[in-house]
């Protein structure tokens, strides 16, 4: 099991209502989506999607556009 699946069954069994998942793996992501989602638990994909696990949203940034000069 990895880390990060460990991490994410830790919070849902504390009662997390919302995890913001940024994925190492996606294609191994898409089994905890739907784990968190079969209980009811909101899944964020921050920065990488989950094209296998539609999460309940999706959130990135523009690295380009917030750079300095």
């Amino acid at each position: 099991m990895s880390r990060q699946q460990q991490q994410f069954n830790s919070v849902i069994s504390q009662g997390a209502k919302v995890i913001v998942l940024d994925p190492v793996d996606s294609a191994a992501a898409a089994s905890l989506v739907k784990q968190a989602q079969s209980q009811g638990v909101k899944v964020v994909a921050y920065d990488r999607p989950i094209p296998a696990g539609q999460a309940d949203y999706y959130v990135s940034f523009n690295n380009e556009g917030s750079a300095r000069r």
